[in-house]
């Protein structure tokens, strides 16, 4: 399969508390990359979730649906890419994640959407 890599979404801070950082609103999303940037003057953790919607709401981060655990240290950039997509196929589906710091940790998910 063949798509043209593109943002999925505004580059955001991430909070202290786990949050969307993508939303599957209808479709299917094939997510390639997440980018992630500390911008503190400290090590912070970074927690990620893929988490499978709740009939018609968003789901719960858990320890289930744990896919990344990651500390950046001060300034540092992380790339974690997919070799095969991450798809998400159903609405309320999401990527949702946090830091130690709330808006210190910048995050910005790149894929296709059909």
């Amino acid at each position: 399969m063949a798509f043209a890599l593109t943002r999925l979404g505004e580059i955001a801070f991430l909070s202290n508390s786990a949050a969307n950082v993508y939303h599957l609103t209808s479709g299917t999303a094939y997510i390639k990359a997440i980018h992630l940037h500390n911008t503190n003057t400290t090590t912070e953790n970074v927690h990620i979730w893929i988490v499978p919607n709740n009939g018609a709401a968003d789901g719960t981060a858990a320890d289930a649906n744990k896919a990344y655990d990651i500390d950046l240290a001060a300034n540092e950039t992380v790339m974690i890419t997919f070799e095969q997509p991450l798809v998400l196929t159903d609405a309320h589906d999401t990527i949702q994640a946090l830091s130690t710091t709330a808006n210190k940790v910048t995050c910005q998910i790149y894929g296709a959407t059909e």
